[in-house]
């Protein structure tokens, strides 16, 4: 059984950094090269972690978290985009305030 999840660990962990590179690949040629690509989100951290978890390894136990922040996809493109969501919406909260746009003092 310890063979088995060697390689399911293992198999999962190659499929996590493939689409972990892939995703930074696509941000470092947008910056260098302006070319437009989709990132993956969360696939590279989700199979990252399940490796981890699944490895009889102690020590990848223990860093299971890892893939996610490692993942440009997962947590730092999560975070960034609730963020911006929350600016967004700040932004119109302040900007649709009642004015008085006549000057007579009606709205």
């Amino acid at each position: 059984m310890e063979i088995v999840l060697h390689a399911l660990s293992a198999v999962l962990l190659a499929l996590s950094a493939w689409v972990i590179f892939a995703n930074w690949w696509i941000v470092v040629s947008y910056f260098v090269w302006r070319k437009h690509a989709s990132l993956i989100p969360l696939v590279g951290g989700a199979l990252g972690c399940l490796g981890c978890a699944l490895s009889p390894f102690p020590a990848l136990n223990g860093l299971k978290w890892a893939p996610l922040l490692l993942d440009i996809g997962s947590v730092p493109v999560l975070g960034n985009t609730a963020i911006y969501f929350a600016i967004a919406y700040i932004r119109r909260k302040i900007g649709h305030a009642p004015t008085d746009d006549q000057g007579d003092g009606t709205l």
